[in-house]
């Protein structure tokens, strides 16, 4: 080996016609830079830690993807499958061919073998790892498999659809799903805030009343990024009224006497309507 190296020194420093102390660095520079692991040969580098996925609006559909989400089996590299930031719990998964997936998951989950018999559903993240493939009688040997999540929450079921297939390297180790950011039209909301104002100074709405009080409640709800249906069902009034009041917050600041007239006349009958419903709602 010294003596390679000395005759490639003696080589080099001919080709250059450089001085035997620089041809020398020069050499160790280059084995240095040929010895030093690059980033790029360990395949753990190429992948992505954590991609986060954003939902589709709540309520649109049980199933919020177009199609199933990819995800890549590497040797050594699980990938972990998270519903806590959706506050979601995860009932039932199924993976259509286990001979080259192990699946596992953070708490207690009725359909896996492992995790039988429990109290209540707690699980809120999938884990899942590459084996070696074994040949499972009655499973076709497949280049993919479909993972089916079902999960749920306060609003309701959802249904989670997975492409997994094996791969020679990572690309994520964490699929996170998020909640969709909620999308508030500002211009509803001012409209129905200026309604309750102008019933409220016309007469029509006694504020600090029970209806006023779920008037606010039902704006909160607006401002919240839900739906007017939705919100008006929480806050305990009707649509009707929450359609009244969009109207009446909508109208000319300086209204004519007859079409303030008229605007009274149909604010007073969609209020007393409303009133006589929570009284009836109270005696129940």
């Amino acid at each position: 080996m010294n003596n390679f190296f000395s005759a490639l020194q003696i080589q080099l420093g001919q080709e250059l016609k450089i001085k035997p102390a620089k041809t020398q660095i020069l050499l160790l520079f280059a084995l240095s830079l040929f010895l030093a692991k690059p980033a790029w040969a360990d395949p753990g580098n190429s992948a992505i830690a954590v991609k986060r996925v954003s939902l589709t609006s709540s309520g649109q559909s049980s199933v919020p993807q177009n199609n199933p989400y990819p995800v890549a089996l590497a040797p050594g590299y699980g990938v972990n499958i998270s519903f806590i930031s959706t506050g979601e719990v995860i009932e039932k998964l199924w993976i259509d061919n286990p001979s080259f997936v192990a699946v596992d998951v953070d708490g207690c989950l009725d359909n896996l073998v492992a995790k039988k018999n429990c109290e209540y559903n707690q699980a809120t993240v999938i884990h899942l790892r590459r084996i070696e493939e074994l040949d499972i009688p009655g499973i076709p040997k497949t280049n993919s498999t479909l993972l089916t999540v079902v999960t749920r929450s306060v609003e309701g079921r959802q249904i989670y659809l997975f492409n997994v297939t094996p791969a020679d390297r990572p690309s994520e180790v964490v699929i996170e799903f998020n909640k969709p950011t909620p999308s508030v039209d500002f211009i509803v909301v001012d409209a129905i805030e200026r309604g309750i104002f102008r019933a409220t100074l016309q007469g029509l709405l006694v504020k600090g009343s029970q209806l006023h009080r779920k008037l606010d409640n039902f704006v909160v709800f607006l401002k919240d990024g839900q739906t007017i249906s939705n919100a008006a069902t929480q806050a305990g009034i009707s649509l009707e009224l929450a359609d009244k009041l969009q109207k009446m917050g909508r109208r000319p600041t300086v209204p004519t006497a007859i079409s303030q007239r008229d605007e009274q006349k149909d604010t007073i009958e969609v209020l007393t309507k409303e009133v006589v419903i929570q009284e009836k709602k109270n005696e129940q």
